[in-house]
């Protein structure tokens, strides 16, 4: 069986709430003046996938002006997120472990991008691990994201205050594990009502799923429920309890980010057809 034939089959056998990673967007943004240079220097290392997943975007002649510049140096880097060997981007040295974490995440990312939810404007936290951006699931209040590796299920898991949590595991096992029989360690974030999602390997390739978790009124009583990410609707009726109310347009800001590249599409579609007419 070829490839193509085992990529198939893989396909044909996804659950409603997963995707096969390819790495490439579907869903893009607009990204913000600035953007790419800001978070690649906050990352410190990364490479062209992560950044492309992170800002929703190819950017390549960003990349190269920063390359150029000597702003951004380039190095080969092996056995990182499943590739033999690709270009990792650093600032002052090439840190494997933040590559390995950022590139978790930005699968993640990539995930949510391609279920239809618009994610805004990514930046590392400070002294932290994680990264953050605002969504809005109903496009009437917006959510602080804080998006976290989780491989550990000996110590408490919860966000900066005023976020919701999107924990991100590197295996569909140990996401399982952390639901059924460690829910202690994620209370406060389930009862805000948080993401979980998980990296899975299917023989040589990688699959995202995706859950949402929080805490909801069933006969007067309150129970965690768990919902499938299947696509942007998934998401709308649950209680998001860290939800607020948008400041000067921040959701006509995100939609715009949006909206611009859909129409950008349509107008290249159609210039395309012209010219084969």
């Amino acid at each position: 069986m070829t490839k193509k034939e085992r990529q198939v089959k893989v396909q044909n056998n996804l659950a409603k709430n997963e995707l096969l990673y390819d790495g490439k967007l579907h869903i893009k943004r607009v990204m913000q003046p600035s953007e790419l240079f800001g978070l690649s220097h906050s990352l410190g290392s990364s490479s062209r996938e992560i950044l492309s997943n992170l800002t929703g975007g190819s950017n390549q002649r960003a990349l190269k002006s920063l390359i150029k510049s000597k702003t951004l140096k380039v190095r080969q880097t092996n056995g990182i997120g499943n590739r033999w060997s690709f270009g990792g981007l650093y600032v002052d040295k090439l840190d494997t472990s933040l590559l390995t974490n950022w590139f978790m995440l930005s699968k993640a990312v990539w995930f949510m991008r391609e279920k239809g939810l618009r994610l805004g404007q990514f930046s590392r936290m400070k002294d932290s691990l994680d990264l953050e951006t605002v969504a809005s699931f109903d496009g009437k209040a917006i959510n602080k994201l804080q998006f976290k590796v989780v491989d550990d299920l000996t110590t408490n898991i919860s966000p900066e205050q005023g976020r919701t949590l999107v924990a991100v595991f590197p295996s569909f096992e140990l996401m399982a594990e952390a639901i059924n029989e460690h829910r202690n360690l994620f209370t406060k974030p389930i009862e805000d009502g948080c993401l979980m999602l998980c990296i899975r390997q299917v023989e040589d390739f990688e699959t995202i799923q995706g859950y949402a978790l929080n805490v909801q009124n069933q006969n007067g009583k309150s129970v965690a429920k768990l919902t499938s990410i299947e696509d942007n609707q998934s998401l709308v009726l649950l209680d998001f309890k860290q939800a607020t109310q948008p400041a000067g347009g921040i959701i006509n800001q995100l939609n715009w980010e949006y909206d611009e590249v859909l129409e950008r599409n349509k107008r290249t579609t159609v210039t395309k057809q012209l010219a084969s007419e």
